[in-house]
């Protein structure tokens, strides 16, 4: 059922149409009742365990869009992401995030290829995947996105998080309609050395769950003083594209599935993700959203982006992975891009860490990673590719 706020939308961009073309510009959300439905994204307590988040939203009649749990794999943190879960009990909802856990690091272990510094949560790994599901302890909730009516959404978060500030989806895509309110009186643009991954590898390949596959990231650091603690040059994003054009240089179609979730996230449609950056560093999966605020249902370049919302809180020398699990693509190989963008958040520290997909903008081009040369795209899909910069 389409919500009041992408009436809106719609009908500002059918304006647009019919005018010849407007500037973007916000919408304002404030005329907008409490009972039309949005969403709402937050970091909870860290007591919070599954029962205690399924009680709070049974009681505030939302329903739970995206979960994020967190656990030690040997030496590191690692945090797992399901979006759409789809349990009716906490128990079932409970044994849905372990079953993920485990496909995704079957995957991991069976099918990449490990740095020397990750052998801790290597091994780890291939312990975890002998235990007996009883034998794992049981998983602590870390972020959630929510929907339903605002009024609940907000009750909601209230329960489960100590900020009061939080805010609704729909604003964030206002806000992110508004590039005025955006633009930023920028110091040179550090040299791409100072930000940019030193070393990496992309594995792509079909999961051990049937109907997926699966594309894997691992990126490594030797300098990261291009990267302020906040605003400019303070955020980066990882953007890994698969071709889609149609008459182009290559076959059209995704080794991974293209579609995209509905308006106003319009993020890649993942069964799950996995990483083990930094907390403090608010890693996030980036929205496919346009400019316009717009959810288009094909690209030309299919993007799956994970980005930092505090770059300058990684360490050097140290591998950071995601990987990214969706239903399979239209094609049995493919050609990839990937590349690197460091770009700001304009908003105060709270309230980049709370918006974090909506929040970050870019300060220009990015750069080419892999491969170097515009107009090329890597032809390795599926298998794993190296890069050095």
């Amino acid at each position: 059922m389409r919500s009041s706020i992408f009436v809106s939308v719609l009908f500002y961009i059918l304006t647009c149409l019919i005018m010849g073309g407007c500037a973007p510009t916000s919408i304002d959300t404030a005329y907008i009742s409490e009972e039309s439905d949005d969403f709402i994204q937050l970091r909870v307590r860290s007591t919070t365990t599954v029962d205690r988040l399924w009680t709070i939203i049974t009681k505030s009649n939302v329903n739970l869009v995206r979960i994020e749990t967190t656990y030690a794999m040997g030496d590191r943190k690692w945090f797992d992401t399901i979006y759409s879960p789809v349990s009716d009990t906490p128990d079932d909802l409970i044994s849905e995030i372990i079953h993920v856990r485990q496909d995704t690091w079957r995957d991991m272990v069976t099918n990449n290829a490990w740095s020397m510094d990750e052998g801790d949560q290597f091994k780890a790994g291939l312990e975890f995947l002998k235990m007996k599901e009883d034998e794992i302890e049981p998983p602590m909730v870390f972020s959630v996105l929510l929907g339903g009516k605002r009024a609940d959404i907000r009750e909601a978060s209230f329960q489960l998080s100590d900020d009061r500030e939080i805010p609704l989806i729909s604003e964030l895509v206002s806000e992110m309609m508004n590039q005025s309110a955006h633009r930023q009186t920028c110091a040179t643009r550090p040299v791409d050395e100072k930000w940019l991954p030193e070393s990496g590898n992309v594995t792509t390949g079909n999961s051990t769950t049937s109907g997926y596959r699966y594309v894997t990231q691992r990126l490594m650091w030797d300098d990261k003083s291009g990267f302020a603690s906040s605003g400019n040059y303070s955020t980066y994003e990882h953007e890994f594209m698969l071709y889609n054009y149609t008459g182009g240089s290559y076959a059209a179609g995704t080794y991974l599935g293209a579609t995209s979730t509905a308006w106003p996230n319009c993020q890649p449609n993942l069964r799950s993700s996995s990483h083990n950056y930094p907390s403090t560093a608010y890693a996030y999966l980036d929205t496919r959203i346009t400019m316009w605020g717009t959810c288009p249902s094909s690209f030309d370049e299919v993007e799956f982006t994970h980005g930092l919302v505090f770059a300058s809180q990684i360490s050097t020398g140290t591998t950071y992975t995601v990987t990214m699990t969706v239903a399979s693509g239209t094609t049995s190989t493919d050609e990839f891009k990937l590349q690197g963008d460091v770009g700001y958040c304009p908003y105060s520290s709270s309230t980049c860490a709370s918006s974090m997909t909506w929040g970050v903008f870019s300060h220009g081009s990015p750069s080419r990673i892999q491969p170097d040369t515009d107009g090329i795209w890597d032809t390795t899909i599926p298998g794993t590719r190296s890069w050095t910069e």
